[in-house]
């Protein structure tokens, strides 16, 4: 026995379809199929046709069974491969399947019309009752009722099905996506137009989802007593479960839910909402008007009234306005048809051609109205783009001369297209002003600019001329000294000892040995060497060291108890001056730089 379920989203009502083809499964082995069989009045029993006296059966197509045996006054009609129609204990009741692999069955019915029109199933139960099932051959289509004085019709992949009595119950989907209608009650109208799903349950209820070329995601739910729960033209969930109330949604995906008595919730024209009245809530209102990603509760007590318009509703209004800028193309279009045909009469009168001004003049209306209608090309294969009429529709698949369709098309597909896509980028925005981490970013990009502006500003013009002139004059003899030189490394503050290259406690500096007879007299011409490497990487420091070099060589080489040092500081901090070691009578020149920046240090060159 299989059952087709309906079921409010939340577990707030729920209820059970029963389908009639199970009865059905009771009476017995359908009659051997054949090709075509007829039975009438119980004659011709046999080849997949049975009837009785009152009855009749016919099936035509290759395995199509038609039984009648136990129909009063009916009869039962299948018509394809593998159809199958079937009428059971039923008085005054036709049940027909047409269409390969068709199935139709009526039990229990009196005053019944029941059709399957394709692949899919139709059952009914009780009556009188009318159930239609129309397959496009894209998945699957089951259509059931189960009482009495029930219509249940739909159109496309889905199910439609009615409990109880006094029902109407509609469905269309015309692509792929699935719709799902149901009623369960009395007196309850449910109709869904596109893929989503839609229920009423309770007495008296109105539910209509439309949601034409939606996702499937779109869900109305109308309950308990006197409800209207609308959803339009959006994949939102809409719940109106009270008694006299409604709720709506138009052009959204949000959350609308009326829980009250005489209450309503009402969301037009935005995303991301949640509108509600809660339950017992008394003559309460929720509503949220061009407003996104808000939040609007109406209730618990009575006379409750909340909302919000406009919530970042000014973007909408402009996506409006520019999706409706097409509303007088098919006069545009029509203005250039009358003048290119006029100009062309005038062209005909002035060449002296009087029927071919009575030819163009015919035309005037036809050529105007066409414009006006279906659009008009003002220059052909020119580069300008056609003009939309009344009637134009967007051709998806264009990329060049396109228009973007008529009125027509943008008040059912462009406006609700803009508006979706003006409220997505609010939100869109609205996230990405939340992020800090740009700005973050921004402000550590500005430190550092700056940083190095400061080091810059705080050399002084004089300091930047001392340290390029004896750079550039220790070039030569840079070239020179640096062939013969031996390269040994020692500690700074530290002397070294005999036969002792390098020292790990301290940081390595450059001793340059240049061959002359008394070590302890750098001449300026060695300091000179060692300084003009430097002079790219600090003009301060090069400066300074030129500078005590020379007042070191003037004072004479020969005092070995002497120490000439010389410090360079640049006034961006973070430099200190090298130690000095005299204790056993050695003179020591020392030159300590540090980086520009703060915790960065140079080793200075000691000459022994």
């Amino acid at each position: 026995m299989s059952k087709d379920s309906v079921r409010i989203r939340g577990g707030v009502l729920a209820t059970a379809f029963a389908s009639s083809a199970l009865a059905t499964a009771t009476l017995g082995a359908a009659p051997a199929a054949n090709a075509t069989c007829f039975s009438i009045f119980g004659i011709g029993n046999g080849n997949g046709c049975t009837s009785n006296l009152t009855s009749f059966a016919l099936a035509i197509g290759e395995g199509a069974v038609a039984d009648a045996s136990t129909a009063y006054f009916g009869g039962a009609f299948a018509l394809g491969a593998g159809a199958q129609a079937t009428s059971a204990y039923t008085a005054f009741t036709l049940s027909n399947a047409l269409g390969d692999n068709a199935s139709s069955s009526a039990m229990f019915s009196l005053f019944s019309f029941l059709g399957q029109f394709g692949p899919g199933s139709t059952a009914v139960i009780g009556g009188p009752n009318l159930a239609l099932g129309i397959s496009n051959g894209i998945g699957t289509q089951t259509t059931n009722i189960n009482g009495g004085f029930n219509v249940v019709a739909h159109v496309g992949p889905g199910s439609a099905a009615a409990i109880g009595g006094l029902n109407l119950v509609l469905g269309y989907s015309g692509g792929s996506g699935a719709h799902d209608a149901a009623a369960t009650g009395l007196g309850n109208i449910a109709m869904q137009l596109g893929p989503g799903s839609t229920q009423a349950i309770g007495g008296v209820n109105l539910a209509i989802g439309a949601a034409p070329g939606g996702s499937g995601a779109q869900t109305t739910i109308a309950g308990l007593l006197g409800t209207v729960a609308l959803n339009l033209l959006g994949d939102g969930n809409v719940a109106a479960q009270g008694i006299f109330g409604g709720a709506v949604n138009i052009l959204g995906t949000s959350s609308v839910e009326m829980a009250g008595i005489f209450a309503t919730a009402l969301n037009i024209m935005g995303n991301g909402n949640t509108v509600k009245v809660l339950p017992q809530a008394l003559l309460s209102v929720a509503f949220g008007l061009l407003s996104n990603n808000v939040t609007v509760e109406a209730g618990p007590g009575p006379l409750s009234f909340a909302g919000e318009i406009l919530a970042n509703g000014m973007a909408v209004g402009q996506a409006i306005r520019s999706a409706m800028d097409v509303a007088s193309s098919p006069l545009n279009g029509a203005t250039y048809a009358a003048a290119r045909t006029l100009g062309d009469a005038m062209a005909a009168a002035s060449a002296g051609d009087a029927g071919a001004v009575l030819t163009t003049l015919a035309h005037l209306p036809g050529s105007v109205l066409d414009a006006f209608l279906f659009g008009y090309d003002v220059d052909g294969a020119g580069p300008a783009a056609p003009v939309a009429g009344l009637l134009s529709a967007k051709d998806p698949n264009c990329t060049t001369q396109c228009h973007d369709g008529g009125p027509l098309y943008q008040f059912f597909v462009g406006i609700p297209k803009a508006v979706a896509a003006a409220i997505a980028n609010i939100h869109a925005a609205a996230e990405s002003s939340d992020d800090p981490a740009a700005a973050v970013s921004a402000t550590e990009g500005t430190d550092s600019s700056s940083a190095a502006t400061e080091l810059v500003s705080s050399r002084s013009p004089d300091q930047e001329d001392d340290a390029v002139t004896p750079a550039a004059g220790s070039a030569d003899s840079a070239g020179t000294s640096e062939e013969s030189s031996s390269l040994d490394t020692v500690t700074v503050g530290e002397e070294p000892e005999d036969g002792d290259a390098t020292d790990e406690s301290g940081p390595a500096v450059t001793e340059i040995d240049d061959g002359a007879d008394s070590p302890d007299a750098p001449s300026d011409e060695d300091i000179a060497d060692e300084d003009a490497p430097e002079s790219t990487d600090s003009p301060e420091t090069t400066a300074a060291d030129t500078e005590n070099a020379t007042d070191g060589s003037d004072a004479g080489s020969g005092d070995s108890s002497s120490e000439s040092a010389t410090e360079a500081n640049s006034t961006g901090g973070g430099k200190h001056r090298a130690p000095d070691d005299s204790d056993d009578g050695s003179s020591s020149s020392a030159t300590g730089a540090s980086s520009d920046e703060g915790g960065k240090h140079r080793a200075g060159r000691h000459a022994a």
